[in-house]
């Protein structure tokens, strides 16, 4: 009877010892999978939009607010990146960067104003990459 206490004593060890290998080994593997910073900014999965669609030119306005999403190429956000939005002099943009470095989910965004009225393309610049998603803005 004690050998069998013993054989099942053993036989709980085992078991004990291969669950615990087991989590150990399941809890590396998704910390691994999951770190975003060890990867760069993907130019082909990023991507921008504004709100509102279309603003008022001149000084006194309510700016146009350009949100960008920056992500890797796994589609995971990619935190702490200087980004800045490129423009040509002539089109006398006012560009304020709201937050100008992205935060873990990799969401940045600026207000953008515009003196004349039009509709100018805008590109952003992210850990010098431009990402491939230009974005137009419209002023009326």
């Amino acid at each position: 009877m004690t050998s069998f206490i013993k054989l099942i004593g053993l036989a709980s060890s085992v078991l004990f010892l291969l669950f615990i290998s087991f989590l150990v080994f399941e809890q590396t593997t998704v910390v691994l999978r999951s770190q975003a910073n060890v990867t760069s900014v993907d130019k082909n999965n990023s991507f921008l939009f504004t709100v509102p669609a279309c603003g008022k030119a001149g000084s006194d306005t309510q700016p146009v607010r350009l949100n960008f999403v920056v992500l890797t190429n796994s589609g995971l956000g990619k935190g702490n990146v200087e980004c800045k939005v490129v423009a040509p002099y002539d089109y006398k943009l006012s560009v304020r960067a709201v937050q100008g470095i992205t935060d873990t989910y990799g969401k940045a965004f600026f207000d953008i104003q515009a003196e004349n009225p039009g509709i100018f393309e805008v590109k952003v610049m992210c850990d010098d990459v431009v990402l491939n998603d230009r974005q137009k803005l419209c002023f009326e």
